[in-house]
């Protein structure tokens, strides 16, 4: 019992830094346009190029930053590629 207290220790700690790392907290992060709801938003990390042979544009359409979360192959619940927003320079 006193060997798994460490571990289950780290794995609380784990868990904290993993919930912290918010997508809106991210540099990635790109904002609903109308701002009024803060936890639908893009992220600039997963997109797909469209292009637009007709306008002769290229196009990025990009993930919601909740589904990049909420699948492994992409951020993840642990938030592999969060990248946080320096707030001071």
């Amino acid at each position: 019992m006193i060997i798994m207290l460490p571990i289950l220790y780290f794995i609380y700690l784990y868990e904290i830094c993993a919930e912290n790392k918010l997508c809106i907290n991210c540099k990635n992060f790109i904002p609903y346009k109308n701002n009024k709801i803060s936890t639908l938003g893009l992220c600039k990390v997963f997109g797909n190029k469209i292009n637009n042979e007709h306008f002769n544009k290229n196009k990025i359409i990009y993930n919601f930053a909740d589904h990049c979360r909420n699948d492994e192959n992409l951020c993840g619940k642990d938030a592999l590629l969060y990248e946080s927003i320096d707030l001071h320079p």
